[in-house]
């Protein structure tokens, strides 16, 4: 296989903590990995991580609601493709981090299960600001890194 061809170096969005911004989101996250070689099921799995990780931080990470800011940036790190939500809440509650499917007649609690389903990895921090969320996605590519390499001071949701 050749190398990756040219997409956008990053996205970049920072925006009012509302409900209606996610579907602007996926749009947006659509348009910038149009070029990478993946399935339409694999564009459509991480439109559905990225929602999840923007509804969390939604509902979740903005105590304040819409006056609360999310930040949402998207790059390519070789053949790594890094999808990261920053809140302005606090961390994740150990027992949301459990790795199983959720219980059938739960109402809530799938998010992370989804973001798992369909990234590589699926990692989290706790900064000044609030919560991150950071998840990969692997392109097919000849050379692969491994996903370790990003994750610096992040932990792994199993942690």
């Amino acid at each position: 296989m050749g190398s990756l061809p040219k997409v956008p170096t990053r996205l970049r969005l920072d925006l009012a903590a509302d409900a209606e911004i996610v579907r602007d989101i996926r749009c947006q996250l659509e348009e910038f990995i149009a070029p990478l070689p993946l399935s339409i099921d694999e564009v459509e799995g991480l439109e559905v991580a990225l929602s999840e990780a923007c509804n969390n931080a939604i509902c979740h990470g903005s105590p304040l609601g819409r006056t609360n800011r999310i930040r949402v940036e998207c790059w390519l790190d070789h053949d790594l493709l890094v999808l990261e939500v920053e809140d302005e809440g606090g961390s994740v509650p150990r027992t949301a981090l459990r790795r199983g499917p959720p219980d059938d007649w739960q109402t809530s609690g799938r998010g992370l299960y989804l973001m798992r389903q369909f990234t590589d990895a699926l990692v989290f921090k706790v900064n000044d600001a609030g919560l991150v969320v950071r998840m990969v996605k692997r392109i097919p590519h000849s050379g692969s890194q491994p996903i370790e390499h990003i994750n610096g001071e992040f932990y792994h949701a199993s942690a």
